[in-house]
This record gives structure tokens, C-alpha cells and sequence, in this order.
């Protein structure tokens, strides 16, 4: 084919131009034959991104999905694979791509891959980390309650359990603090539940018992 412009662009892909070079001066002329190829991999551009523990890494769910440009070739697929970690909730902790927040209970290296319609291919990586940023969920806790100090008063602490997204073990401490009052059998209880999971999100929940002397 004869080109009909100076300029070569991606509608001439796979396509041979018969092409004319002339000396302005002279008027010399030579023809030669040009096939259009695309050898030129896409620019990638992956970007890093964080998720709660309970969400999947699905990347058609949680986006983080990679940009491209091709000059050529216009449209790209992508391809990715995974190399996963998992963490303990501790400062000082080292991944794959280096130190990484105390709060990092995993991390998702993402290697993606991207080919044009000409085979040309380019990869490059992102890093999904996955934190546990929530506290656990106490539940059991009753409410103050205020008696008589004749009234029965059951000290045994009540059965409290928690709860975590991420931490099936989460621990519970407990405390309480009495102070007496004035009269005899009077008191104030502060009982006080605190959850911490492993990644020290913590929740704290109390009860104030208050005894005393109501009777004249």
C-alpha cells in the first residue's frame, strides 16, 4: 500500500507501507517497504492497598485493579497471582516487602500481569495488607445495680465473654475495686471487664454496685 501520510499510527498494525524517501535538494528518491509491529510492552501502574481481616482479596471485590497505557495495541488483560503472609499483631514486624504496621494480621503480595493484543507483556507488583484495626465486642456485662446493705448481695462475678472479628482467642481480664462506705455494710463496687485481642484493640466495660443504708 501506498501511505497517504508522514505518520504511522496503530490503525496501520500489521500492515505493510510501501514508502517513498526524496532528497529535497537533489530529488534523489529510494522506495522501501515498511510492515507495522507492535514490540512495546504497556506501562503498568499498581497501586497498594489495605482491607479489614474479614474482607476477601478478591481484587473484582475490593477494586485495587492496576491501570495501563499502550500506545499501540490500546486495550490490555490482566492476570495476577499471590503470595500471602500471615502476622501476629507485634511491633517490629517484617514482611516480604519490609517492615509492616503492628496491626497487620496478613499480607497479600499481588504480582500482576498485563499483555496487550500483541503478546507484549509487563509486571509489577502490589502489596494488600490485611489489619485488624477493631476491638473485641464484651458482651454479659450487667448493669449498676444500688440494695440495701441488708439486702443478699451475690459477689461471685457474672459470666462475660467477647468476641473478634479477627482474634478467636481474645483475653479477658477482670477487676474490681471496693471501697467501703460509711455505715456498716455499706459499700461502692466498680467491677470492670477488659477485652484485648491480639492486635491490643481493646474494649473496657463496667458495673457499679453501690450498698447502703436506706432505713431510718
Amino acid at each position: 500500500e501506498n501511505a497517504d501520510t508522514n505518520i504511522v499510527n496503530s490503525s496501520y498494525l500489521g500492515t505493510t507501507a510501501r514508502v517513498q524517501v526524496v532528497e529535497p535538494t537533489s530529488g534523489n528518491r529510494c522506495w522501501g517497504f515498511i510492515t507495522v509491529e507492535d514490540k512495546l510492552a504497556p506501562e503498568l501502574i499498581c497501586v497498594d492497598t489495605s482491607i479489614y481481616c474479614t474482607t476477601t482479596t478478591d481484587p473484582a471485590i475490593i477494586g485495587g485493579q492496576p491501570t495501563t497505557t499502550d500506545l499501540c495495541s490500546g486495550s490490555v488483560t490482566y492476570q495476577f497471582t499471590d503470595s500471602e503472609s500471615t502476622f501476629s499483631c507485634r511491633p517490629g514486624q517484617m514482611g516480604m516487602m519490609g517492615a509492616v504496621d503492628p496491626d497487620t494480621v496478613g499480607l497479600v503480595v499481588r504480582t500482576w500481569t498485563a499483555v496487550d493484543p500483541c503478546g507484549n507483556s509487563v509486571s509489577g507488583t502490589q502489596s494488600v495488607t490485611v489489619s485488624d484495626t477493631e476491638a473485641p465486642i464484651l458482651t454479659g456485662v450487667p448493669l449498676g445495680i444500688s440494695l440495701d446493705c441488708t439486702d443478699g448481695f451475690d459477689n461471685i462475678p457474672p459470666e462475660v465473654f467477647a468476641t473478634d472479628n479477627c482474634d478467636p482467642n481474645v483475653y479477658i481480664q477482670y477487676a474490681e475495686n471496693t471501697i467501703p462506705g460509711a455505715c456498716e455494710g455499706s459499700f461502692e463496687m466498680v467491677r470492670t471487664w477488659r477485652a484485648t485481642d491480639a492486635c491490643g484493640n481493646e474494649t473496657v466495660k463496667e458495673q457499679t454496685v453501690i450498698a447502703g443504708d436506706s432505713e431510718a
